[in-house]
C-alpha cells in the first residue's frame, strides 16, 4: 500500500502544469522584446488558427509548453513539434 501511495504523490499532472504555464506566462498582447506565438490547443489536435487560441510566450515558456504537450499527448505529431523547438539550426533566434 505504501508503494502505491508513494507513486501517487510523485506522479506529475502535466495538464495542470500546462494550464498554469499559459496562465502565468501567456499574454494576448505582444510584449516588448522577443516572444513567440503558441497555439493553446495545437493545430494537430484540431485547435483553430484563430486569435482566441493563440498566446505570446517567451522562448523558454514556449519550449516548456511543447515539452508538456508531448508529455500529455505523446505521439509523433507532438514529438515533431517538440523536436522542432530543440532544432537550433532551424531556430537560430533561440
Amino acid at each position: 500500500m505504501q508503494e502505491i501511495h508513494s507513486r501517487k504523490v510523485t506522479e506529475m499532472n502535466y495538464e495542470r502544469l500546462y494550464v498554469n504555464l499559459l496562465v502565468k506566462h501567456g499574454t494576448e498582447e505582444k510584449p516588448d522584446g522577443y516572444s513567440e506565438r503558441h497555439h493553446i490547443i495545437p493545430l494537430s489536435l484540431g485547435g483553430p488558427d484563430e486569435a482566441d487560441n493563440l498566446v505570446y510566450l517567451s522562448a523558454r515558456a514556449h519550449f516548456l509548453a511543447h515539452w508538456l504537450l508531448f508529455k500529455i499527448h505523446g505521439g509523433v505529431k507532438m514529438a515533431r513539434a517538440f523536436y522542432g523547438m530543440c532544432d537550433l539550426a532551424r531556430r537560430p533566434e533561440r
